[in-house]
Formats: C-alpha cells, sequence, structure tokens
C-alpha cells in the first residue's frame, strides 16, 4: 500500500493536486464519511444530472451504476478510499471581485475533473 500512494502522489501531483493526497481504510466506521456524489459542469457531468446514491454491496465484485434512481454500487470488498482536497490558487484568491480571483478559483475545479478521469 505504500508504494501505491507514493504513485497515487506522483500522479496527482502532476494533475496539479499536490502531495495532499491521503488513504484510509474503507470499515464500517469510514463508510459513513462517504456521500452521494454530486454532478456539475466542473466534473464533465451534464448539466441537471440528479445525484448518485452511493450502496456498498456484499454480492458484487466490480462497481457499476444504475439509472432511475441514479445508484452507484461499489462492491464492499474494496479496502481503501483515496482523498485529497482541492488546491486553490491562495494567492490569487485572497483577491476576490478581481479578474485573477475568479478564475483561479476555477481552475482548481478543472483540476479535480481531470483527477478523477
Amino acid at each position: 500500500p505504500e508504494e501505491n500512494l507514493m504513485m497515487i502522489r506522483a500522479a496527482f501531483s502532476v494533475m496539479g493536486l499536490g502531495p495532499m493526497v491521503g488513504v484510509s481504510e474503507l470499515n464500517e466506521k469510514t463508510k459513513n464519511f462517504v456521500y452521494e456524489y454530486t454532478g456539475d459542469s466542473w466534473t464533465w457531468l451534464p448539466q441537471g444530472q440528479p445525484s448518485e446514491h452511493i450502496i456498498f454491496d456484499d454480492n458484487i465484485s466490480e462497481f457499476y451504476r444504475t439509472q432511475n434512481p441514479n445508484t452507484l454500487h461499489i462492491p464492499s470488498s474494496h479496502k481503501y478510499v483515496i482523498s485529497t482536497h482541492n488546491l486553490s490558487l491562495d494567492e490569487l484568491t485572497r483577491r476576490t471581485y478581481s479578474p485573477l480571483g475568479t478564475p483561479a478559483e476555477a481552475i482548481s475545479y478543472s483540476r479535480v475533473a481531470i483527477a478523477k478521469n
């Protein structure tokens, strides 16, 4: 797991998310922190797509999605979850209501969309 984490950190650093990547064991307690996935324009999902409810399923070996209702089924056999946070361009976002402040925030969200794909 340590070597995999180093590889993930390197890949996320290339995408601009930096080395602030963590991995946690996925158990009954940490599954409570998994929330519904909401799509928007920064995640390259169609506009107006409703959020996906996430279900951990004991009877499957690979994840899949269903429509009506939108549900993401994840195998319970998955052991780890990767977490990171969205790094904004700190110096530029301090200058809100300026020509540089808004694009600085927007580019940080586009980095997350790239990392998800």
